[in-house]
């Protein structure tokens, strides 16, 4: 026999669960709560793409890109575990901003797999904006660009002939530009949110 006594949550799927909205109704800043969800997301995500990779550089030959992938994912899981396990929500946005950036750094330096690095800046604009909002998150851009633009240069004895400049300057400008389109979105949307009130 089946029992057919049971009750369905009528909640909808995108409800906060109500053990987060107790969180944060005990005096954690909502925001910082926010974060630490959304970097968990990441987290998650990112462990995974970095195992995925990090096991197809071990077969193609690449241990030491490799290596870092691995590192940068054991860092990602302890930074985050860090701070869940302290309540200290604020830290894992920073902690997945940083080692995002040394990982973008890092794969521009070495090229990644078939001088494939550079694309992963593609990705940190929007992370950045999400996690840390408009003026910081753009801080964050502008540091990380004026870092590859030392890098680029010859700093720490980089192979300057590993990419063209065209195809550096197109990076930088498309890092730009998404940062740009990333800001643009965020305020139209505020804007409509404004003129809804």
């Amino acid at each position: 026999m089946v029992n057919r006594n049971f009750e369905l949550s009528q909640e909808p799927l995108w409800a906060i669960p109500h053990a987060v909205q107790e969180r944060m109704e005990v005096g954690v800043d909502a925001s910082d709560y926010r974060n630490f969800l959304l970097s968990g997301f990441y987290s998650a995500l990112a462990v995974f793409m970095l195992l995925v990779f990090g096991f197809y550089s071990i077969t193609v030959g690449q241990d030491a890109n490799a290596a870092m992938l691995f590192s940068i994912a054991g860092l990602t899981i302890f930074g985050y575990a860090i701070s869940w396990a302290g309540s200290w929500y604020w830290l894992a946005k920073y902690v997945i901003s940083v080692l995002m950036a040394i990982l973008a750094l890092f794969l521009f330096y070495t090229g990644g797999l078939q001088n494939t690095g550079p694309l992963f800046y593609f990705i940190f604009p929007s992370v950045a904006l999400v996690l840390h909002g408009r003026l910081r998150g753009i801080i964050w851009i502008i540091v990380l660009l004026i870092l590859t633009i030392f890098i680029w240069h010859g700093v720490f004895a980089f192979d300057v002939n590993r990419y063209s400049n065209a195809f550096v300057t197109r990076v930088l400008g498309i890092t730009l530009e998404r940062a740009a389109n990333s800001l643009q979105a965020a305020q139209s949307q505020h804007g409509n949110c404004c003129q809804a009130l």
